[in-house]
């Protein structure tokens, strides 16, 4: 599973527009409908001061935290079930070493 997708770089300059124009959070949020990337893209430009995406650093995970407890879970109901079974039954292709590296 993603973690999300980026912020279009319209959707961050119209939030930074309005917040301009001394609109209140809630008067943005009814024009934008996204009051969570609201917040965080007001909280961007007022620290950084611009609302340009950070980049990341580093190789991202194989597996995401909520992937990983969907694993433990599943492990916890069958503990006889096998890695191979368990990386059939995910919708994502995980290698079998991913989740053995879990209950290490």
């Amino acid at each position: 599973m993603s973690q999300g997708k980026e912020t279009s770089l319209e959707f961050q300059n119209l939030i930074v527009k309005l917040k301009g124009e001394k609109k209140s959070y809630s008067e943005i949020a009814k024009i934008v409908k996204k009051l969570g990337q609201l917040c965080k893209q007001s909280r961007n430009y007022v620290m950084r001061g611009n609302v340009l995406n950070k980049s990341q650093c580093g190789r991202p995970h194989k597996l995401s935290d909520r992937d990983s407890r969907a694993i433990v879970r599943k492990v916890k109901k069958n503990p006889k079930i096998s890695a191979p079974k368990l990386a059939d039954k995910l919708q994502q292709q995980v290698e079998r070493k991913y989740i053995q590296k879990l209950f290490v």
